[in-house]
């Protein structure tokens, strides 16, 4: 089951790995599409927006010939050619409910992309300020030159590139694109790495969106029908896959319960995704239908912004949440009332170069909250483990320091009685409160070295021991620790693994001078990023480790104990005659 759930990850890892770098080829795809399209869509130096339902001169490039200096902006559009202008013509999407009107939009695109193509120069018929009607000639240019390529684009392609930057640094920043496992528990085992993973597929959609919309958005009178259709699919998609967005607000900073108990129910947001896209690419929708659905996904992303913040004791992360709240709600508000909905009650849309720029809120301030999040959850973690080391710590120093505490002053109440009628007894008393205080003596030195700042990292802790190794050991066996110098992958050590590590190094050192009768001690440390190995080989006269374990060999077992209480394992290999070898491994990751 687990090789499973492991093997699951690594490919729904790399399903998604690929569709990343797919989706960010394909924005750079559309930006060169989008440039050829204007370069070679009929140009006029006109350009129209809507006011009051009837369509007006917004734009007028004077430095070309295109564009009759009779026309001037503010004139009513009343004709193009033969083609009498319509209200819907011009609106930047085909935002219709239904496919007939949409159909017709297109084919009144198709016939002024006609008019336009075949002719070199047209009739415009305008109704100016004044009220008078006019037409007026216009020469058509086969093409946008680049300098109005640049003039109408440049912040919108600059803007979808900088998505596409946040997202890809994002994506440069997870261990591992994708779904997470635990890898017993087959549950989600980073929500670092699963906000992160959002945040990126979330920009990288923002680019795609951008990039498509800037040619539609920036266009003169019409473009070629068939790259218009290219644009406008990838643009629908790019839309629709900010639903990421949603997600994003159902997990931060956690999962709501209902999806922390059915994480598998997010999956609806991606399966409407997809059903939006195959409705409207296989023609059987269209653009406009999903638009009461985009107003659904908006009030939820925003309730459950909104219930997270209501929900959130922790004043820092309420302040987080409160952060991210600002920037979707005004997005999708920009999005929604000054992008989509103007068309619909006869007002101009705003031009599409501010909301770009607008637009970047959103993955700036998702990836700086992202980022603020884990930093506090990792800041959080760090302090309930150093509570629970500490924890640990303190126990272990009240049972042993309590005991020999205990038995200090029991055998001391007990002396005078001895000291005149058995003395020897007496003698044997002080003798065990002497050891005894000695013992606790050292078990508070390395309490204190363990949390010694000092001593705070592998390299600090290794040459901690090498000199208590030679100050034990010399000059009558020769010592030798070895440990590698780049260790720069392995965490650092908790106080407590410091703690129990010494002490077991300690204790094997220990048993080496008392019993071992050894001439040589060899000692090599070894780190990973997963793992810590200790190994200790001495050439005294070994002994039969069964043997030794039956006859409660308290030192060994401690050693064991302590291995166990920081989940690795001691293994102990002798035999008589040829020394002992201690092997110790530790996970670290």
């Amino acid at each position: 089951m687990v090789v499973c759930l492991q093997k699951t990850a690594i490919k729904t890892s790399h399903i998604l790995k690929y569709g990343f770098i797919f989706l960010n080829i394909s924005t750079i795809a559309i930006i060169g599409l989008g440039v050829y399209t204007l370069h070679t869509s009929p140009y006029t130096g006109i350009m129209p927006t809507i006011a009051n339902n009837t369509w007006i001169v917004s734009h007028k490039d004077r430095n070309s010939p295109s564009a009759t200096a009779n026309v001037n902006i503010g004139d009513k559009l009343l004709n193009i050619g033969d083609v009498p202008v319509d209200k819907a013509d011009f609106i930047r999407f085909p935002e219709f409910f239904r496919k007939s009107p949409e159909e017709k939009w297109w084919n009144r695109q198709r016939a002024f992309y006609g008019i336009l193509r075949d002719n070199s120069a047209i009739a415009i018929e305008t109704v100016r300020n004044d009220g008078i009607k006019a037409t007026e000639t216009a020469t058509v240019q086969k093409g946008m030159p680049f300098s109005q390529i640049i003039k109408r684009t440049l912040l919108v392609y600059v803007s979808s590139l900088l998505w596409m930057i946040i997202g890809i640094l994002a994506f440069l920043n997870l261990n591992d694109v994708g779904i997470y496992f635990h890898s017993k528990l087959g549950e989600w085992n980073s929500q670092k790495s699963h906000l992160k993973t959002l945040c990126t597929f979330f920009s990288g959609f923002g680019a795609l969106y951008l990039a498509s919309v800037a040619p539609i958005a920036s266009r003169d009178l019409t473009l070629s029908p068939p790259l218009f259709h290219i644009l406008l699919m990838a643009a629908f998609i790019g839309a629709g896959g900010l639903i990421t967005l949603v997600h994003f607000s159902l997990v931060f900073p956690k999962p709501k319960s209902f999806i922390a108990s059915h994480p598998k129910s997010v999956y609806i947001l991606y399966a409407y995704f997809l059903l939006t896209v195959i409705l409207y690419l296989s023609g059987i929708c269209a653009f406009g239908a999903f638009f009461p659905f985009l107003m659904v996904w908006t009030l939820v992303m925003v309730y459950a912004f909104f219930h997270s913040w209501i929900q959130e004791k922790d004043p820092l992360l309420k302040q987080q949440i409160r952060l991210g709240l600002i920037a979707p709600v005004a997005g999708g508000i920009v999005f929604i009332f000054v992008n989509l909905l103007p068309p619909f009650i006869g007002l101009p849309p705003l031009d599409f170069n501010y909301f770009a720029l607008i637009s970047l809120l959103l993955p700036f301030t998702l990836s700086f909250i992202t980022e603020n999040y884990h930093l506090y959850t990792e800041k959080t973690e760090r302090e309930l483990e150093y509570q629970k080391e500490r924890g640990k710590i303190m126990a272990e120093l009240h049972d042993n320091l309590g005991n020999d505490l205990t038995n200090i002053k029991m055998f001391s109440e007990v002396i005078p009685k001895y000291l005149i009628n058995n003395a020897e007894k007496a003698g044997e008393y002080i003798t065990f409160i002497k050891e005894t205080a000695k013992n606790s003596m050292e078990q508070l030195r390395d309490f204190l070295g363990a949390i010694d700042t000092k001593y705070t990292t592998w390299d600090d802790m290794t040459n901690h021991f090498k000199e208590y190794g030679f100050k034990l050991l010399s000059p009558d066996i020769y010592f030798n620790l070895e440990y590698p110098s780049d260790n720069n992958r392995a965490p650092q050590p908790g106080f407590s693994m410091r703690f129990n590590l010494y002490r077991i190094f300690k204790e094997a050192l220990g048993n080496i001078v008392k019993h071992a009768h050894a001439k040589n001690v060899r000692v090599t440390v070894s780190l990973s990023s997963k793992e810590m190995e200790m190994k200790v080989a001495d050439d005294g006269i070994g002994f039969v480790p069964e043997e030794v374990l039956k006859e409660a060999h308290y030192g060994i077992r401690n050693m064991q104990r302590r291995a166990k209480e920081l989940g690795g394992v001691l293994n102990l290999h002798s035999e008589k005659g040829k020394g002992t070898f201690v092997h110790l491994r530790i996970p670290i990751g």
